[in-house]
This record gives structure tokens, C-alpha cells and sequence, in this order.
């Protein structure tokens, strides 16, 4: 059996449109999702607190 499995490199990555974001990962294309606060501790209080004081 012949191994047609296309691993994809940099030059490839540049030419992806940029409206997603995706990264190669071992030559393998993965979309991934954007942060959200909660990802980002403290980022919520902070961001709330600016909104308080408007």
C-alpha cells in the first residue's frame, strides 16, 4: 500500500486564506478556534471593570 498522505509545510500555511486560523502541526492542518476570555484569567474582571468606570 502506498503512502499518499500530503504533509503540508510553511510555504502552504501562507497561502491559506486568513479569515480562520489554522496551524500545521506535524504536516497536518488543524483549524482552530479563536480565545476566548475565559481562556485568559483575570481578563474578564479587568475588561469589566474598564466598562464600570465609563
Amino acid at each position: 500500500m502506498v503512502n499518499t498522505q500530503i504533509r503540508l509545510t510553511y510555504e502552504d500555511y501562507v497561502e491559506l486564506p486568513d479569515d480562520r486560523r489554522y496551524e500545521i502541526i506535524d504536516g497536518e492542518l488543524y483549524e482552530m478556534t479563536a480565545p476566548t476570555l475565559s481562556l485568559i484569567p483575570g481578563l474578564e474582571v479587568r475588561v469589566s471593570d474598564v466598562f464600570a468606570q465609563s
